[in-house]
């Protein structure tokens, strides 16, 4: 009978251990966009709505972008004991990636600042440099 009761008692926790589990897994799911740099900045009637079509096209060309540089740095960390040749192009590949993320970036905020009248390119130079001036850490 002891040994039942034990087993039970087992049971119970696994099932909360495993309820627990899933609420983390389906809570983590809901990562929020960062607010947009149009709304940050103030942009108002066909500006805001031109911007967020420049943000909302941009974000799916840095996602694609994105994606290529972590199949590359996954092939190049799965490869860790490949000849240093195959190693070398995949770190070519991927600084190819980075250059052409970083262009993109440079090149969304140009099309931003062209929408924008003077007070609001003052309020994004200051966000942009806020933005980049600050330290980012590494996602963990």
């Amino acid at each position: 009978m002891k040994k039942n009761k034990t087993n039970l008692i087992i049971i119970v926790l696994l099932l909360f251990s495993n309820a627990f589990t899933i609420f983390l897994l389906t809570r983590s799911k809901d990562h929020k966009h960062p607010p947009y740099i149009s709304d940050k900045i103030g942009l108002e009637g066909s500006k805001l709505e031109q911007a967020h079509q420049l943000e909302n096209a941009h974000f799916a060309k840095m996602k694609t972008i994105s994606d290529q540089i972590q199949k590359k740095q996954s092939s190049l960390f799965s490869a860790i004991n490949n000849n240093q040749v195959n190693n070398d192009s995949l770190l070519t590949e991927i600084n190819r990636l980075e250059m052409d993320r970083n262009k993109l970036v440079i090149n969304h905020f140009r099309a931003i600042y062209k929408i924008c009248d003077s007070e609001e390119k003052t309020k994004l130079t200051k966000e942009i440099n806020e933005h980049f001036s600050k330290p980012h850490r590494p996602r963990r």
